[in-house]
């Protein structure tokens, strides 16, 4: 298998960013250092970036995979989209999607104003178990963005 780099996929000089792109597609924006006054020597400096975000992103890709996680997973229960980690047998549900795009974690904010109801909860337990096999829920906390499905 070969590992595909990150990329450099261009810059905005008038905000003074650049952005990298992942294999998986995801970017990263990232900031001109204060000591540079324009882009010319943009390539010079953002390499050095770039090949540090790919060590980083394949070494994630190994550690998920030694350790049996399924990160972003999604089910969807009752007209929303509950999006999960999948952490060897724990589940991790930690945000809500519309049509599969998440808009800053409103998981929370819809957490305070509405309670899951327990036929609604089982429904998503349900759900990842058709999916993956021996779940068990982590605790909630008020600290958390985690919530626990019992």
């Amino acid at each position: 298998m070969t590992k595909e780099p990150c990329r450099y996929s261009g810059h905005n000089s008038k905000e003074r960013r650049a952005t990298i792109e992942r294999p998986d597609g995801k970017k990263y924006c990232v900031n001109f250092p204060d000591d540079e006054v324009d882009d010319r020597r943009i390539l010079n400096w953002i390499k050095p970036i770039v090949e540090s975000l790919t060590i980083s992103y394949w070494r994630e890709i190994a550690l998920d995979k030694t350790f049996n996680i399924k990160r972003e997973q999604c089910v969807w229960v009752e007209g929303l989209w509950f999006s999960y980690d999948y952490k060897d047998g724990v589940i991790e549900v930690y945000d809500i999607r519309k049509d599969k795009q998440t808009f800053g974690s409103i998981y929370k904010s819809v957490m305070k104003l509405f309670t899951i109801s327990e036929e609604t909860k089982q429904k998503i337990k349900d759900s990842i178990e058709d999916v993956v096999t021996d779940v068990k829920f982590i605790d909630y906390r008020d600290d958390s963005k985690y919530i626990k499905i019992i």
